[in-house]
Formats: C-alpha cells, sequence, structure tokens
C-alpha cells in the first residue's frame, strides 16, 4: 500500500479518486460499477453523489483477484 493510499484509508473518494486509488482510467470503474449487474464496489450514496471508502475498493480487488481463496488456505 502507497503512502498515498495509507492516506485515503477512513475518506470517502469520489470516482475520479477511488480510479486513482485502483490505478483504472475513471470509464472503466464507472463501466464495471454502472453498467453490471453487480453493485460493487459497495459505493457510499449522499444524495445523488456516489463515493467509495478505501476499504471497500480494497475489498473489491480481493474478490476479483484470481487464486484468492488459494491463498488464504
Amino acid at each position: 500500500m502507497t503512502t498515498q493510499n495509507q492516506q485515503s484509508i477512513g475518506r470517502l473518494l469520489d470516482t475520479k479518486e477511488a480510479s486513482k486509488y485502483l490505478g483504472l482510467p475513471q470509464y472503466t470503474l464507472r463501466r464495471i460499477f454502472y453498467t453490471s449487474s453487480q453493485k460493487k464496489p459497495v459505493p457510499t450514496r449522499i444524495g445523488h453523489r456516489v463515493y467509495f471508502t478505501p476499504e471497500a475498493l480494497d475489498q473489491f480487488v480481493t474478490e476479483h483477484t484470481e487464486g484468492a481463496s488459494d491463498v488464504s488456505r
């Protein structure tokens, strides 16, 4: 985890910041979240705005890492 990521813990990240946190283009994060049937990473909604916590993003990455279940054994 980088220093920037460590400083983000406990903060709400908008889609631009969340995409930077994940190292993805912003359109990719939006496509994953808005066009798929899954609703992960789990958002925090304030009004019409969508935010993500670093913890939700980390969980999303862990769940989508191939072989993640093998590592925990």
